[in-house]
């Protein structure tokens, strides 16, 4: 046990569990018919709250990177969010209970950090400016289907919202049923491949533009301070992080490959390309940006309680980042052996199985090696004694988004807003009136999936040039035209 606790002040964490922590709850202040408390859980989210006898309001949000709202407290759901309970407050990723259907005004208004929302298939209502100001949105993870997407009515002011990746069916993963498998979960190519990709800044900072504007200052900042050609010639390899992050993710079925590749059934499918490369910046972005120089409680109890040796006999991947005299490096570890191997005159008993992005596949040199008591680590292929960054065991720890995912389409037919399966004077009267409220500063009426309905040619709005179109074909088709909304489009002249 003494091991143990030494062992995990050398341990820090990226990311932050969602699942439901334990709390602390106090009132702050009280009257004859509410009570408000305080939730207090520092890995999740502060905030305070009002017991309304079956459902719980959350009233004002105090603190956290990653907001990760419990779905209950002591049995009772949360299912309200006040008006402008979030405004204060910066974080990465938001998760929202199931129960909630309806985001208020201004909820999120000016969370410039927050980059990922995951919405119940509850939700029925997004209020007007909820998501304004949210410049760094790019990806939304919708627990319903794309019906039940199409059927959110997202209010005037939610434009950051609606231009980001929307990814429906989203489902958490059981990572207790996942193993990890070399043929699998490891990539075809390695670090070293990368290194013309990764410090060309013109490739970033595009990529960044496009996600995560905020981001270009502090990567060209850390690029020129850190970074020297003669250096990275010697030392650097690419975006280990990226590769391991994702092969985690991939492994415990959070990621799928095809998500990063059109087609790819596992990692070893997807090759050095574009894709590949965006996605695998990103999650060493992720990685790097975000503080990973801090001692989180949840990695000592997961050494102390020893389910991390269990995770290991049982094949489970763990995202493993360490340090050594040539820099720090992530890895996926996922399977513990006993046996005797000596280095250097030192001898080993132990050593964890290793997926080390430097190669394609299993290596018995980039192992990790120690003793039983875990005081001596040694990694051959580096002639390196090792300390221990950081583990990375929950999927849940992890920001999905990812800016170069399939989208979401709308089951609404292009045009047809009234989904009478004609496209008509009537359609082009709805984008009409729809537009005239807008115009006047009131919500078009339309829910989401009839907004992307509207959007007639494909500009990110409605208006009188796409009810034009509409009526247009509508007088070609009385005429007897047989080709389809969608077929005509592409086929006839623009006015």
């Amino acid at each position: 046990m003494k091991v143990l606790k030494s062992l995990a002040y050398l341990i820090s964490t990226a990311y932050l569990l969602c699942a439901m922590p334990e709390f602390r709850a106090f009132p702050v202040s009280a009257t004859e018919e509410i009570t408000e408390m305080k939730y207090w859980d520092p890995s999740n989210g502060n905030f305070y709250y009002i017991h309304h006898g079956d459902s719980i309001e959350i009233t004002k949000a105090i603190g956290g990177n990653t907001f990760c709202i419990p779905e209950e407290i002591d049995g009772v759901p949360i299912t309200q969010i006040a008006d402008g309970a979030f405004s204060e407050i910066r974080f990465s990723t938001l998760r929202l209970p199931s129960g909630v259907t309806t985001i208020p005004e201004n909820a999120f208004q000016n969370c410039t950090r927050l980059q990922t929302v995951i919405l119940s298939n509850t939700l029925e209502r997004i209020a007007e400016n909820a998501f304004d100001g949210c410049t760094n949105l790019c990806d939304v993870f919708y627990k319903g289907d794309h019906a039940g997407w199409d059927e959110i009515f997202i209010e005037n002011g939610n434009t950051m919202l609606e231009n980001s990746k929307i990814h429906v069916n989203y489902n958490k993963s059981n990572r207790m049923d996942c193993t990890f498998s070399m043929e699998e979960d490891s990539w075809s190519f390695t670090n070293g491949d990368l290194v013309s990709y990764m410090w060309d800044e013109e490739t970033v900072t595009e990529y960044l533009g496009d996600c995560h504007p905020d981001t270009i200052a502090w990567y060209i900042e850390m690029y020129e301070a850190c970074i020297e050609p003669e250096i990275a010639n010697q030392n650097y390899k690419g975006a280990c992080a990226g590769f391991a992050l994702i092969s985690y993710l991939v492994s415990v079925g959070v990621l799928q490959p095809s998500d990063l590749y059109e087609g790819a059934e596992t990692l070893r499918d997807i090759p050095l390309c574009d894709e590949s490369v965006k996605a695998i910046t990103h999650y060493w972005l992720v990685s790097y940006k975000e503080d990973l120089i801090e001692l989180g409680d949840r990695d000592i109890a997961y050494l102390e309680s020893g389910r991390f040796h269990e995770d290991m006999e049982h094949g489970r991947a763990v995202m493993f980042s360490y340090m050594a005299r040539q820099g720090g490096h992530g890895v996926v570890v996922y399977g513990i052996e006993n046996g005797i191997w000596e280095y250097h005159g030192k001898t080993y008993d132990t050593r964890l199985l290793t997926y080390d992005n430097n190669y394609v596949g299993f290596q018995d040199e980039a192992c990790i090696y120690f003793n039983g008591d875990l005081e001596e680590m040694y990694v051959p292929y580096l002639d390196s004694e090792i300390g221990i960054l950081k583990f990375l065991f929950e999927s849940d720890r992890v920001p999905y988004g990812i800016g170069n995912r399939t989208s979401y389409k709308s089951t609404y037919a292009l045009g047809d807003l009234n989904t009478d399966s004609n496209v008509n004077a009537a359609d082009a009267a709805d984008i009409l009136t729809a537009a005239a409220n807008v115009g006047v500063g009131q919500n078009s009426s339309l829910n989401n999936g009839q907004k992307s309905a509207a959007d007639v040619n494909g500009d990110g709005g409605f208006d009188a040039t796409d009810a034009a179109k509409v009526l247009e074909y509508a007088a070609y088709a009385g005429a007897g035209g047989e080709l389809s909304f969608e077929e005509y489009l592409l086929s006839a002249p623009s006015p």
